[in-house]
């Protein structure tokens, strides 16, 4: 109970702290284990980017992932809360390390690394190089989250832009 006193002014309030109980969700990662990642602020942050969050089943465990269309990821986290965004294949296993690019007009881009084979070609004679992306937002749902920022592109120097590998969609 919290009491306030002002004078003959008296005010009491009574407060119920309840603990999280549940144990956070663990997802398969290869031969790692990570664990989902759940906040309401993240979720409203994947809302205004068209995702919604929907329950699946992931190897018989009750989890969630979230969806646009045919797309479902999910942010995972390791004990030292490095964090790592995942599109799930059509068996809601977690398969490719993406990397959202977050649009002012609510849209999102979904860059992945190029495969080794991929990553030895050149475009115009430019190789493949590291560029830091903008994870401002996602770093404002959590400061603690510490994302691995860079995605490897072949960008065109001088001109307007670069050449990235990016998804559409996870039906493979």
């Amino acid at each position: 109970m919290i009491r306030a006193v002002d004078g003959e002014i008296t005010q009491e309030y009574k407060l119920k702290l309840t603990r999280d109980d549940s144990e956070p969700v663990k997802v398969k990662v290869g031969d790692k284990t990570a664990t989902l990642y759940d906040d309401e602020a993240l979720d409203k942050l994947m809302t205004e980017y068209g995702f919604t969050k929907e329950a699946i089943d992931q190897n018989g465990t009750a989890s969630f992932a979230y969806q646009k269309d045919a797309m479902k990821l999910q942010l995972l986290t390791d004990e030292k809360q490095n964090a790592q965004w995942l599109a799930l294949d059509k068996t809601n296993a977690a398969k490719t390390v993406v990397y959202p690019v977050l649009q002012d007009e609510g849209k999102m881009y979904l860059l992945t690394t190029p495969n080794p084979e991929m990553a030895k070609q050149t475009y115009g004679g430019v190789a493949v190089t590291p560029k830091d992306l903008d994870f401002k937002k996602f770093e404002g749902v959590d400061s603690s989250l510490k994302f691995d920022k860079q995605v490897s592109v072949w960008n065109l120097e001088g001109e307007s832009g670069m050449i990235v590998n990016g998804m559409q969609t996870t039906d493979s």
